[in-house]
């Protein structure tokens, strides 16, 4: 599986010891989704799952989160890109979902936190692999050269602020 990972979210502190232990049960066990890959084009994911109300940053209501993955699509798509929305039914269909869910459970999160890290599980479960950023990040420029992932599609971290 290859994967590469671009994300931009907002600042969050988390026990880096449970985060590695949560990473270390989701990298190396990886289901895929039967689901046939229909384009040349490489693949750019994100995860979105609406907060409720009260746990959220912004002021946007859910009608402006629509609006924005519809944007974020079609600003992909036009760079050249094959855009993809997870979700958390995604994470769920991952063998370790369960086991994942309880571990985040123990920790001190709150909602945002805690889908900052099944977004991974959702990532895992995917066919092609690809690339992931947030909502909120748009292409600048084309597609990679001869669409090949960087580091030879191991799991690459471009932003060191959210898990």
């Amino acid at each position: 599986m290859s994967r590469n990972i671009a994300s931009t979210s907002a600042p969050r502190k988390f026990r880096s010891s449970s985060l590695i232990t949560l990473f270390c049960l989701l990298i190396p066990h990886t289901v895929c989704e039967n689901t046939e890959i229909t384009t040349n084009r490489p693949v750019i994911h994100v995860f979105f799952e609406p907060i409720s109300q009260g746990q959220r940053f912004t002021s946007m209501t859910d009608q402006d989160d629509a609006d924005l993955i519809h944007f974020w699509k079609q600003a992909w798509k036009q760079a050249g890109w094959e855009p993809r929305v997870l979700t958390l039914e995604h994470a769920k269909k991952h063998e370790l979902y369960d086991e994942f869910h309880k571990e985040l459970d123990k920790l001190c999160m709150d909602e945002f936190g805690k889908l900052s890290l099944l977004r991974w599980l959702a990532l895992a479960n995917t066919v092609e692999g690809g690339w992931m950023a947030d909502y909120d990040a748009f292409a600048l420029r084309g597609v990679p050269a001869n669409n090949v992932l960087e580091n030879n599609g191991q799991v690459t971290i471009y932003q060191a602020v959210a898990p």
